[in-house]
């Protein structure tokens, strides 16, 4: 298993932050993915901001987080919402 920490872009802060939700290994971020690892920690009280969701992305990516285009970016943001929408439904059965 590769460590959380040698998936480039994420700060020590982010690591910490994932591991408290479950997300312990760079396997774990793989299989989930940025934007699942983002809902995960606001669900979890934590209050990521965008620039997490964009490291994350990038990281697994294999790309600098200042690489993330502003149409990835609204991409990234528009799944999220969907996904976020999705959730308050299911949630609200």
């Amino acid at each position: 298993m590769i460590p959380i920490e040698k998936i480039p872009n994420l700060s020590t802060v982010s690591v910490k932050l994932l591991q408290a939700v479950g997300i312990a290994t760079a396997e774990d971020l793989q299989k989930v993915g940025a934007i699942e690892a983002y809902i995960r920690l606001k669900e979890g009280g934590f209050n990521p901001s965008l620039n997490f969701l964009w490291a994350a992305f990038a990281g697994l990516e294999g790309m600098h987080w200042q690489e993330v285009t502003p149409e990835m970016k609204r991409q990234l943001k528009k799944t999220l919402k969907e996904e976020e929408e999705k959730r308050s439904v299911e949630w609200s059965r």
